[in-house]
């Protein structure tokens, strides 16, 4: 049961303002852990897990983050020709991605890593970020020939430790997990993730991520771009409030250092308005109403 805190209003004020803008009409979950509490949780529409969409990105990140941490893998490994899986993590791979590329790319009913290492490198790899749906995928298929399956090596190496066992992961006509979209969870889960990099890596009990990895993972390398216009870290946004994992439709781990605070908010495509917006906006709207000085301490 949620916890009665000073946050659980907050939280409710944030709900209410979800259920009253129908731009807002997708929005399936919202979850809120304050102080590594559960505070708040509520679902607009039935049936989880959920797909993250481009949350899986930041999944992938801490997956490679937890192969250099054993050795596996280092930043400075080559991916394709000169990028680097350092390039890839910060969307620097040097290949002029649109967001439509990955649509044709799953159309195709094979060779599909083919396909990706034939794109045209238009600038060096680590100069300029593009955001790159089928550059995570290539990581993904080359990160899982050093560590094996990555569904059973996230359960194991991650999910596991988090009490997590409901993941489902699409994979590619080969088999091989899709890195830049489609791992289902939880709403509560996806929280237990944002939970786990706000403590720098550490649960309760054991250390699963690198502290440095997880700083890393959390600092913006580049100003980033389309789509979410903010900074850009290992396969996760990072702004002045925080970072975040995001993906289409509205789909948002949303962590917020500085008020011991992480809000997952999820969303439905079959729901989603013309005009719509991600119910993360509730939530920084919020967030704006708290001047510093009155921030609630954990």
């Amino acid at each position: 049961m949620a916890r009665r805190s000073p946050w659980t209003r907050w939280s409710r004020a944030v709900e209410a303002a979800i259920r009253a803008d129908p731009r807002m009409a997708q929005t399936a979950d919202l979850v809120v852990r304050q102080g590594g509490q559960l505070v708040h949780r509520v679902s607009f529409a039935p049936g989880r897990p959920r797909d993250c969409f481009s949350m899986t990105k930041s999944v992938l990140a801490m997956l490679v983050g937890l192969a250099v941490d054993s050795g596996v893998v280092t930043l400075d490994d080559r991916v394709e020709d000169d990028a680097t899986v350092r390039d890839f993590l910060t969307m620097t791979r040097g290949v002029a991605s649109e967001l439509e590329d990955v649509d044709r790319l799953m159309e195709l009913p094979s060779g599909w890593e083919q396909a990706i290492r034939g794109r045209a490198h238009c600038w060096a790899p680590g100069t300029r970020f593009c955001y790159d749906n089928e550059a995570a995928h290539l990581l993904a298929i080359w990160l899982s020939r050093r560590v094996g399956d990555l569904e059973e090596y996230a359960a194991e190496r991650l999910f596991g430790p988090l009490g997590i066992d409901e993941a489902e992961w699409l994979r590619d006509p080969e088999g091989h997990c899709f890195g830049a979209a489609h791992l289902r969870l939880s709403a509560d889960s996806l929280a237990a993730l944002g939970q786990l990099l706000l403590d720098g890596g550490t649960t309760s009990t054991q250390r699963l991520l690198d502290p440095a990895w997880v700083r890393a993972m959390t600092t913006a390398w580049t100003p980033g771009g389309p789509p979410e216009n903010t900074g850009y870290g290992y396969l996760t946004w990072v702004d002045d409030d925080g970072f975040f994992f995001g993906g289409w439709a509205g789909q948002h781990t949303s962590v917020f250092p500085a008020y011991d605070l992480v809000v997952v908010t999820t969303g439905l495509p079959s729901l989603l308005p013309a005009d719509w917006t991600p119910a993360r906006a509730a939530v920084l709207a919020h967030l704006r109403t708290v001047p510093p000085v009155q921030r609630w301490q954990p």
